[in-house]
């Protein structure tokens, strides 16, 4: 995986609020530091420049990355945003540890196919 600069992601996470304040002005809008492609390094980096979000759509690498933060101790972990979709077997990897997910909505089309559709299986999260 990418290893990140702490000092670049400070600047960077600076900028994109100082972009937000001149587009939003007074309106709350939360900053989610998305740290798919890199290590655990990125979220400490991200939580270090002030994010108190991240964001992850790949299911093993998060869980991967949380292991990781939790064996070095006293690190405070930030709410963490699952991105997109996915597969119902993966959804126990993370399940107890992402605080929101954000999923596009879908385009209307037929219902899909997936034989756990069609036998009236469905996944609960949280």
């Amino acid at each position: 995986m990418t290893t990140v600069d702490p000092v670049a992601v400070a600047e960077a996470v600076a900028n994109v609020r100082a972009r937000i304040r001149a587009g939003a002005g007074e309106r709350a809008v939360e900053l989610i530091a998305v740290t798919k492609g890199f290590g655990a390094d990125a979220i400490t980096a991200a939580v270090a420049a002030g994010c108190a979000s991240i964001g992850e759509n790949y299911a093993q690498e998060l869980r991967d990355k949380l292991t990781e933060l939790d064996d070095i101790g006293g690190f405070i972990r930030p709410a963490i945003h699952f991105i997109g979709g996915l597969q119902t077997n993966k959804v126990r990897v993370v399940a107890s540890d992402v605080d929101v997910w954000q999923r596009r909505r879908p385009r209307k089309r037929s219902p899909p196919r997936s034989r756990g559709v069609r036998r009236g299986r469905s996944c609960s999260c949280r």
